[in-house]
C-alpha cells in the first residue's frame, strides 16, 4: 500500500479527501491521511510542515486554495507551485497542488446536480451561466465578491462549505469533476503514475 499524506488547507478540504479521493485511491493501492493546516497557508509554513512530514510516506501533495493563500504577492497558482516544488526538491515524492481560486469552484462542475442537493432546484441555470461566461469552472474568479464561495452562499444562504461542499462533491462525483476541471484532474494523474511508479519498483 503507498502511503499518501495530504497537506490540507483547511476542514473543507480534509472533508472532501475523507469523503471522496480516500475511497478512490483505496481502490489503486493507495492509502491517506490528511494533514490540516487549519486555514494558516503561506509558503513559508507549507515548506516548514511539508519538511516534517515528507519522510513518514511515499508521496506528499498539498491541497490549497489560491485564494486563501496568505502573502502570495499576486503570484499565480503555478508560480507558487514551482517555488513549493523548489524549496521541497523531492521531485520523486512531492506533488505540490493549488486549486485555482478555491476548493468551491468544484462545485460548479455540475449545477444540476449542487443546487439540486441544496435543496433550490430552480438556480441550476444560473450556475450554468456562470460558468458559460468563464468558460471553465476552474477560471471562475478570486474576488471578494465574486469569487466561487460567496456566489454559492447568495445564492443559497444556508450554504455551509465544510459540510456542503464535501458532500456536493460526493454526489457528483470525481469523475465529473474531473471531466470538467482540468487543473484538479491533472493533479490526480500525477499522483496515480507516481504511486503506479512506486509501487512498480516495491
Amino acid at each position: 500500500m503507498i502511503r499518501l499524506y495530504i497537506s490540507v488547507e483547511g476542514m473543507t478540504e480534509r472533508q472532501f479527501c475523507l469523503k471522496i479521493l480516500v475511497p478512490y485511491f483505496m481502490t489503486r493501492n493507495v492509502s491517506i491521511t490528511t494533514v490540516n493546516m487549519r486555514g494558516n497557508v503561506s509558503l513559508e509554513r507549507a515548506c516548514f510542515e511539508i519538511r516534517k512530514i515528507i519522510h513518514k510516506c511515499d508521496i506528499v501533495t498539498t491541497f490549497y486554495d489560491l485564494y486563501g493563500f496568505k502573502r502570495r504577492n499576486n503570484r499565480t497558482k503555478e508560480e507558487l507551485e514551482n517555488i513549493l516544488k523548489d524549496e521541497i526538491n523531492e521531485p520523486y515524492k512531492f506533488i505540490p497542488y493549488i486549486q485555482q481560486y478555491e476548493f468551491e469552484a468544484l462545485l460548479f462542475s455540475d449545477p444540476h446536480t449542487t443546487s439540486r442537493v441544496l435543496e433550490f432546484p430552480d438556480v441550476s441555470s444560473e450556475l450554468s451561466e456562470t460558468v458559460r461566461r468563464f468558460g471553465d469552472v476552474e477560471k471562475i474568479n478570486d474576488g471578494p465578491h465574486t469569487c466561487p464561495s460567496r456566489r454559492l452562499i447568495n445564492l443559497f444562504p444556508s450554504f455551509t462549505k465544510e459540510t456542503d461542499g464535501p458532500n456536493i462533491c460526493r454526489e457528483i462525483g470525481i469523475d465529473r469533476i474531473r471531466q470538467e476541471c482540468r487543473g484538479f484532474n491533472t493533479w490526480i494523474e500525477k499522483i496515480e503514475l507516481l504511486a503506479q511508479t512506486k509501487s512498480r519498483r516495491s
